[in-house]
């Protein structure tokens, strides 16, 4: 039987070269299924996809989510943010999403997902909580991730519009529900499969590779 300490650390062991062969794939511009690493290193997949997604950062085990910014240029991120909304900039979720993946690009920062062009759903929950005194409201003449230099158009967007009526793959709840209590999200779709995701649900089930969004059961 194995110890429980060197059971421990043969399964961080695992997980570290899981993920170093799936950094050193990306980094190589290959795409890497996670699917195929789970069975290769005999790490959980789930577990995998989190430390891939930013859920959770590095190898070892992490009872929280560690903010990809750090201390000081999160502060510095925040006080711009208040900055162009005191200018009359206001900004929505998205806009704060779309300037910190700028602003971390800009600073040679990584983490965050380069296919998505934007920060991530939960990251940008964590930072309100860490940054209270940012307000948030509605957008009204120019948004802040427009007014912000350097910023771009996030990619992989899906147009709620135009999207089928079919519910979200993982909660199952339907598209424009007045009861669903994630009605203001945006959604993503699965590339191979068109399945749709609200965007913290996608967070959790949809990966995203060079050529968009794929959902964990296609991948």
């Amino acid at each position: 039987a194995i110890r429980p300490n060197n059971y421990n650390l043969w399964k961080e062991e695992r997980r570290k070269g899981a993920l170093d062969e799936y950094r050193e794939g990306v980094k190589n511009g290959i795409t890497v299924s996670v699917h195929l690493l789970s069975r290769a290193w005999g790490v959980p997949r789930s577990t995998l996809q989190r430390r891939i997604s930013g859920k959770v950062t590095g190898s070892e085990h992490a009872s929280g989510r560690k903010p990809y910014l750090p201390e000081e240029a999160e502060r510095e991120l925040a006080a711009t943010l208040k900055t162009l909304a005191q200018r009359g900039f206001p900004f929505t979720k998205r806009d704060v999403q779309q300037v910190a993946f700028d602003f971390a690009a800009k600073n040679n920062i990584s983490g965050f997902s380069k296919t998505a062009g934007r920060a991530g759903y939960y990251w940008f929950q964590n930072f309100l909580k860490r940054n209270p005194e940012l307000g948030m409201r509605k957008p009204e003449v120019l948004s802040a991730a427009r007014a912000y230099p350097g910023s771009k158009q996030p990619k992989g967007k899906k147009k709620q519009g135009k999207r089928s009526k079919s519910p979200c793959k993982a909660c199952n709840t339907h598209y424009g529900d007045p009861n669903d209590p994630k009605a203001t999200e945006e959604w993503v779709k699965c590339d191979p499969c068109s399945a749709w995701f609200h965007e913290s649900c996608g967070e959790e089930n949809v990966i995203c590779d060079d050529d968009g969004f794929i959902c964990k059961d296609c991948v």
